[in-house]
C-alpha cells in the first residue's frame, strides 16, 4: 500500500527512498490529487471531482511509493523493495 505523510516534515524519513522527485506546490495532498485527475475531465464533467474517494487516489498516484508534503511542496519518495499493487 501506498505510504502518505501530509506535511510530515522530520517525521518523514527519506534515507530509506531510493530517490525523490518533486512533483510542485500544494496547499495539500488532496489538492495535488485533485490537480493530477483535473486535466483527465472534461471542463462539463469537472463536477465528479467532488464526488472522488481522493484517499484511493492517492494510493493509486503513489503506486509502491510514498508522497508527503513539506513545506508546501508534494514529494514523491521511490521505495526500495518489490512492486505491489495498489489497493
Amino acid at each position: 500500500m501506498a505510504r502518505m505523510d501530509d506535511d510530515a516534515g522530520a517525521a518523514c524519513d527519506p534515507t530509506n527512498a531510493t530517490d525523490s522527485e518533486d512533483l510542485g506546490r500544494h496547499a495539500s495532498l488532496e489538492d495535488f490529487a485533485r490537480d493530477a485527475v483535473t486535466p483527465l475531465l472534461r471542463p462539463e464533467g469537472r463536477w465528479l471531482l467532488d464526488c472522488l474517494d481522493l484517499a484511493r487516489v492517492l494510493r493509486v498516484l503513489a503506486g509502491d511509493d510514498r508522497l508527503h508534503l513539506h513545506d508546501g511542496h508534494v514529494y514523491l519518495d521511490r521505495l526500495p523493495g518489490p512492486p505491489r499493487r495498489p489497493q
